[in-house]
This record gives structure tokens, sequence and C-alpha cells, in this order.
């Protein structure tokens, strides 16, 4: 079987049901039948770059198959990952941890449409801000 060289990921309306009010809380995350089953169908030993695209939405690159480096694509960046802690069906049952990547791309899709910059990383988790707070400032962006 070949394997994808990359895989669209989305969250809201796409991995869990969308809300007019923000999720905010993991007890108000509700994942649509399905949606984590093909985030664990991320076979865990290769190695995985979460994106984000410049229209904002998540997608996995094999970074085995596919390149990095001068890829426009790449809006924002989380680090490569092969481990069952962070890609396949141990990380998509942790709601903890797809938690806090969203709210890391949240912010690094901020910090994009601040600077207007491609390959943005990730901010480290211990220095996130909540969502609702992340969610406001994105829409509250206005380009210059």
């Amino acid at each position: 079987m070949q394997m994808p060289k990359a895989v669209l990921l989305d969250r809201d309306g796409v991995i869990n049901f969308d809300s007019p009010d923000y999720i905010l809380t993991p007890d108000q995350w509700r994942p649509i039948p399905g949606s984590l089953k093909a985030i664990a169908a991320l076979p865990p030993g290769r190695p995985w770059l979460v994106y984000l695209d410049l229209g904002g939405n998540f997608r996995a690159l094999d970074s085995e198959t596919a390149p990095i480096i001068g890829n426009l694509d790449i809006a924002v960046r989380g680090d490569i990952a092969s481990s069952p802690d962070y890609v396949g069906p141990q990380a998509a049952g942790d709601a903890r941890l797809m938690g806090e990547i969203h709210r890391q791309f949240l912010a690094g899709w901020l910090e994009h449409l601040k600077s207007r910059r491609l390959g943005v990383f990730v901010p480290d988790v211990e220095k996130l801000k909540d969502e609702a707070t992340l969610r406001q400032a994105i829409d509250a962006w206005q380009p210059e």
C-alpha cells in the first residue's frame, strides 16, 4: 500500500463538531465519527510534519517524500513527529494533547497574520494564552 504524501486535517467542523460559540473546554469537544480514526491512521515511525497551509487548514506532510524547505504552502509548522505519543491512535485518543496542539497552532496562526511570515513555528505550550483569547485576537486582526 502506498502511503499518502500529505493528509489534510482541520478541526472545527472536520475533526470535531463545530459550535457558533468557540470550543473552550475539553468537555465541549465532540469528535465527528471517523475523524479520530483518520488521525490514528497516520503511521507512527514515519516523520510527519503537521502544519497550517496558507488557508489556515491543518495538513500532515510525510517529510521523507515531500519537501519542507522552500515549501510555500507552509504558513505555520509544528515539529516533525514520528513517535506514537504524537501520531497514530494513541495520540488521537489524548484529548489534552490534541487541545494543546490546537492552541499552539492558533498562536502560530496569529503570529503568521501579524508578521506575514511563512514557516512560523508554533510556540511552546508554556507560552500559550487560552483559546478564547487567541481566537478573539485572530478575529480582531486587520491587515495593515
